[in-house]
């Protein structure tokens, strides 16, 4: 609301309440990572007219101080919401941060973990996602609730990576977050997990825990339908890396061939046509 203003009308919702309104769906939630304005503005027609919802996501690398120096943090929400104001229909739209892996040993690190967290919810971010592969289960996980203190209190989504090799523990992870007052909304599923994708143990694992949702990281080509709920971190020009001072012909490339693939993804995932119901479920909350 502080960045859009009370009477703006772009849509942008609680990530946790776009996963519970395509609860009962196959589809799952696209959360890609969008490097140029030419980027966002494809995404976002291409999400109005599939009708689908649309989540993208900022993705933190190198230390936590430079990057939030280097990076004002809330250029992507401010960017797509000026281009979304401009749309006749635009989707339901949400925000991810995922921060890197913090020693949480170290206090300085903690303390800028804290800072850019705080920052990322002011900036209105609505998703936020800790990697835990460096913890283990007997860690005090107080520093976790610290870090995530705004967004616990404002009940937005919350999103863990773990460690799920033969060394890792998750359940007791997960186990001890929740001691900590931390109670996360989607897991996700890394590539260096990939090979676990449909296996008895993990498909145990979301088994005996109903409350945490499936995630997976990475290319969504690849994305196995039906267990999954949401898919982060794509980004659908890596074949292209951005330049600067681009001549307009080829931003123009830029969106359309973002347009084109996104179409596809929206499609694939199950996202087509699901704003409605989406709209529905939530209503009827």
């Amino acid at each position: 609301m502080h960045q859009l203003g009370i009477e703006s009308r772009v849509p942008v919702l609680n990530a946790r309440d776009l996963l519970v309104g395509l609860d009962d769906t196959d589809a799952a939630l696209w959360m890609p990572t969008a490097k140029s304005d030419a980027e966002i503005e494809g995404l976002l027609r291409a999400a109005s007219h599939s009708k689908a919802p649309l989540g993208l996501s900022m993705f933190v690398n190198g230390d936590l101080s430079r990057f939030q120096h280097e990076h004002p943090v809330g250029s992507l929400v401010w960017k797509t919401s000026q281009l979304a104001k401009t749309m006749s229909v635009c989707p339901p739209l949400c925000f991810h941060v995922q921060m890197p892996l913090i020693d949480h040993r170290v206090d300085s690190e903690v303390d800028s973990a804290c800072t850019l967290m705080m920052a990322c919810v002011d900036a209105g971010f609505t998703s936020f996602g800790l990697d835990l592969r460096g913890c283990s289960h007997d860690d005090d996980f107080s520093w976790a609730f610290r870090v995530l203190t705004p967004v616990v209190e404002l009940e937005l989504s919350q999103v863990v990576i773990l460690d799920f090799s033969q060394e890792g523990n998750p359940q007791g992870v997960v186990e001890g977050l929740r001691s900590a007052g931390v109670y996360p909304d989607m897991v996700l599923i890394t590539g260096e997990s990939e090979g676990l994708v449909g296996s008895e143990a993990l498909v145990e694992f979301f088994a005996d825990n109903p409350g945490l949702k499936p995630g997976w990281m990475g290319d969504s080509i690849s994305l196995p339908r039906g267990f999954f709920t949401a898919s982060l971190g794509e980004w659908l020009l890596a074949d292209e890396p951005a330049q600067e001072h681009q001549p307009k012909t080829d931003v123009f490339r830029r969106e359309a061939k973002t347009y084109t693939r996104a179409l596809i993804r929206f499609k694939r995932l199950g996202l087509k046509g699901t704003v409605e119901h989406i709209a529905s479920r939530l209503v009827a909350r």
